[in-house]
């Protein structure tokens, strides 16, 4: 699976919406959200209004990612995909070690910066 190429961000309009959806739909556009640092790229209109309001009630000093005495330690801030293109396998079978039970497998793949623990949440919940 690739990693979307966060270099090349396109800010959705009216008149692209159609196409963006397309190309979301294909896994070849992402939807995304602030990783937020020094130099934190908000989104704009009503999403970047949330995006600010949100940081602003979490009380978070964007300046407080700089750490000048270790250059290597801040934080710029960057734009990462939220919603990523997930194809998850199921085998179903018999579990060795409890005789009578049955064991169901998930296999799956995550891109850099997703957490296996948040998609099995979901699949566990009642």
């Amino acid at each position: 699976m690739g990693l979307p190429d966060t270099s090349r961000l396109q800010k959705v309009t009216k008149d692209n919406l159609d196409g963006i959806n397309n190309l979301i739909n294909r896994g070849r556009a992402f939807v995304t959200a602030p990783l937020v640092g020094y130099e934190t790229q908000f989104a704009e209109g009503q999403a970047g209004e949330i995006e600010r309001e949100v940081v602003k009630e979490l009380n978070i000093d964007t300046e407080g990612f700089r750490v000048p005495a270790i250059p290597e330690l801040a934080s710029k801030g960057l734009r990462r995909e939220i919603i990523v293109p997930f194809k998850p396998e199921f085998s179903v079978g018999e579990d060795e070690k409890n005789e009578g039970k049955t064991k169901v497998t998930l296999e799956f793949s995550l891109q850099k910066g997703s957490y296996a623990t948040t998609i099995l949440r979901e699949y566990m919940k009642n």
